[in-house]
């Protein structure tokens, strides 16, 4: 991981401690080795197989990067701590100058599997810096290494441990944001890691719910920054298109069909790509989902209801967005709302056939229907018996049309004439 194996302190060959003044008298002693164009090697150089550039220019670009107390800080975090309060950081290093690295790891895991306390801090931030520098090394990954040193690191960002490193790196006069520190971190590591982030669980890649996983050790202060930088952009977007759906669908000029395709199609991904993430019992996910179930139900009522007496069938439509909505639908309410309304539409789409049949005879049906609704609602019986006279009258030619065309015994003609009689 380049922001570890050619980290500026690692260039420089000097600890993340060091004094401005010996920060200097370094620079200025390898300068004048590197214009020499003599061999410089640091203690730590044998932890890694990548050994860091070291000619005049890299040295001088190492030095300017950790001028300012912020960036000095940043990259200290991404560098070994030689605490030397620290009999196991001792025992460890000595082992590392002496090339057994898997001792010096020994040493720190043992100290770590105890639990992070005031007293072994370093012990995590040394175990996590140098699981970190094997995860990607000549380009490739190793994935125990990433996890491993990624939960140690976010054990030891926790204010109290942190900010007495960052006293230690900077010194009491100076005052920098740990949170901004700790999402500097974050994003480069995330930017590094970026190529090996995989859809399925691989040993050679990891997967975001893996990656987001690794992230619950850090300090709670970061949750929600860490949670944006997942699935804050696909969140934004749904929240965006149903805002815009529903503003569409009560402005009547849109097809709210089309409307709840459009809202399902372009936002089933990104609900994917959160899922990914947060688990259907996190709270976060359960809101969103909701929401987006509830503006595609929706659209799928208010279609159903605009377009089921007109010559437009709205059936597999409607009930395909409802279908849309069941399967992302978290909240009770939500999933009562589709139980309300499926079998209205899933009535409507079964009787197809049948409006099929008698769609060339709507008109008549509909003016025998509405002539009987206007007899019935007559109070007056001398009103009601003329009335009666007119509508046989004028019912009898248009259940002949029925009867012609579907049949003396087809169930709709028995239904109509029946009303009729009665």
């Amino acid at each position: 991981m380049n922001l570890i194996s050619h980290n500026p302190f690692r260039i420089l060959g000097t600890p993340v401690t060091a004094t401005d003044r010996q920060l200097e008298k370094q620079y200025t002693n390898i300068a004048l080795y590197a214009d020499m164009d003599k061999e410089i090697k640091g203690d730590l150089d044998s932890i890694f197989l990548n050994n860091p550039l070291r000619g005049s220019i890299h040295i001088q670009e190492a030095k300017q990067s950790i001028e300012l107390p912020q960036n000095k800080l940043f990259y200290a975090t991404a560098w070994f701590w030689e605490n030397s309060n620290d009999t196991i950081d001792d025992m460890a290093f000595e082992q590392v100058k002496t090339g057994n690295i898997e001792k010096a790891i020994q040493f720190w895991t043992n100290e770590t599997e105890k639990g992070i306390n005031p007293k072994n801090k370093s012990n995590f931030k040394n175990l996590s810096t140098i699981h970190l520098g094997f995860s990607i090394q000549n380009g490739k990954f190793d994935k125990f290494h990433f996890m491993k040193g990624l939960v140690l690191l976010g054990d030891f960002l926790e204010e109290a441990y942190f900010k007495e490193f960052s006293n230690q790196v900077l010194g009491n006069k100076h005052s920098v944001s740990l949170q901004e520190t700790s999402n500097l971190i974050i994003d480069e590591i995330l930017n590094l890691i970026k190529p090996f982030i995989g859809v399925r669980k691989s040993d050679s890649k990891i997967t975001n719910k893996e990656l987001f996983t690794c992230f619950k050790t850090f300090p709670k202060i970061l949750k929600n920054d860490i949670s944006e930088k997942f699935i804050g952009g696909p969140i934004h977007k749904i929240e965006e298109r149903i805002k815009t759906c529903e503003n569409d669908r009560n402005s009547e000029d849109f097809n709210d069909g089309d409307l709840g395709y459009k809202l399902w199609d372009n936002s089933s991904n990104d609900l994917k790509e959160i899922q990914s993430v947060l688990s259907k019992s996190d709270l976060k996910y359960q809101l969103l989902a909701d929401k987006l179930a509830e503006e595609i139900i929706g659209c799928s009522i208010s279609h159903f209801n605009r377009n089921h007496d007109s010559n437009f069938d709205p059936g597999d439509v409607s009930l395909q967005l409802l279908k849309y909505a069941k399967s992302i639908a978290v909240g009770d309410k939500i999933k009562d709302r589709i139980s309300d309304n499926q079998p209205t539409i899933e009535k409507y789409v079964n009787s197809k056939p049948k409006r099929d049949k008698i769609k060339p005879l709507k008109s008549d049906f509909d003016f025998i229907y509405d002539e009987l609704n206007d007899l019935l609602n007559m109070t007056k019986v001398t009103k009601f018996a003329e009335g009666a006279n007119i509508f046989l009258s004028d019912c009898k030619p248009k259940l002949d049309r029925i009867k012609n065309t579907l049949g003396e015994s087809d169930e709709d003609f028995i239904d109509i004439s029946d009303a009729v009689v009665d």
